[in-house]
């Protein structure tokens, strides 16, 4: 068992699926397993949040339309006191009667994890880790 406690007193306990694999071969893999999920998972995603850009400049338009799926981004609005490092989910362009055009990105933020190798395998000369 492993638990994180500041995580609990922030969001209280959470339960999770049992976690079984054939790929465990003994406790200090499951440790790891265990420390992994905790670590991955100790605080909650918040919901993808839109952005929404209007009556933009030509060059910040343009930085708008640079944008694609899965970029990562920098969102710091002192009004709301959002401070987000997240990646582009979802783009959005709304072009409006007399030339307007709305761009809205929904930005979900981007969590760090370590990962660890439970095995691998080696085909040709390829090596398949998991």
């Amino acid at each position: 068992v492993v638990d994180n406690a500041t995580s609990q007193a922030l969001y209280a306990v959470r339960e999770g699926d049992e976690v079984d694999s054939a790929f465990l071969v003994d406790d200090a893999e499951a440790l790891l397993l265990a420390q992994w999920t905790v670590a991955s998972r100790h605080s909650p995603k918040g919901p993808a949040r839109g952005v929404k850009f209007s009556n933009a400049t030509a060059s910040d338009l343009t930085q708008q339309l640079a944008r694609e799926l899965g970029d990562c981004v920098h969102i710091n609005e002192t009004v709301s006191g959002s401070d987000i490092k997240g990646l582009i989910q979802g783009i959005t362009h709304d072009v409006r009667n007399g030339g307007d055009q709305i761009v809205t990105q929904y930005v979900v933020a981007k969590t760090t994890v370590s990962f660890f190798t439970i095995g691998f395998g080696i085909i040709g000369v390829d090596v398949l880790a998991f």
